[in-house]
């Protein structure tokens, strides 16, 4: 099973972007809001410091993982 989760701040243009994109490629996915929370646990484990932050797990093993949007990257979610 795949998930994606897109960790996302409001008012947020490159997260607006990314979740357009992912509707836009009929990608389901899950939304999290980067709480401090968040945002730290985001920043130790995965060393990313801007949002959006794309999480993409395949049967709970990391696929990929990315910051900012970057349309590359999601057109690759269609092969992965």
């Amino acid at each position: 099973m795949t998930v994606i989760t897109v960790y996302s701040k409001p008012r947020c243009m490159p997260c607006k972007q990314t979740i357009d994109a992912l509707l836009a490629e009929g990608h389901e996915f899950h939304i999290r809001p980067v709480t401090p929370e968040v945002a730290e646990e985001l920043f130790q484990w995965y060393g990313y410091r801007e949002a959006p932050v794309v999480i993409h797990k395949k049967r709970g093993t990391l696929v990929s993982s990315w910051s900012g949007f970057q349309p590359a990257k999601i057109a690759e979610l269609k092969h992965a």
